[in-house]
């Protein structure tokens, strides 16, 4: 699983508010090994979480990945519903990321802790 997040965009003369995102996850820098998307995604516009499926298996998915990307897609000032409405940013290419950098909460009672997969030891 991996969540990702739109936390600081400039919209510069599209002339409306961001309506939707096009999220995609490639398996290389080359975006050739798509490995999950979301078309025009009018609910999850800021923050999108993907199981990130691994290629050619069925119910399987990645949980150490490492060096895979994120592609976004801004849709400004749409007719909710109409996928061609509106003005399309270009695509923001961004990574690598890697499983083993994410940041997991641990809870004992009241005391909360944050750290990674990779600080915990849970990979080699």
């Amino acid at each position: 699983m991996a969540k990702f997040m739109i936390t600081d965009y400039i919209d510069i003369g599209s002339g409306g508010p961001h309506g939707a995102t096009t999220w995609k996850v490639f398996k290389d820098a080359t975006k050739t090994i798509l490995l999950d998307e979301s078309i025009f995604d009018e609910v999850n516009k800021t923050t999108w979480h993907s199981p990130l499926k691994k290629e050619g298996v069925v119910d399987e998915f990645y949980s150490d990945l490492e060096g895979f990307y994120v592609e976004v897609t801004m849709h400004m000032n749409i007719t909710p519903g109409e996928i061609d409405s509106g003005y399309t940013s270009e695509p923001f290419l961004m990574g690598p990321y890697s499983q083993r950098d994410e940041v997991i909460k641990i809870t004992e009672q009241e005391d909360v802790k944050y750290s990674t997969a990779k600080e915990l030891g849970w990979y080699e």
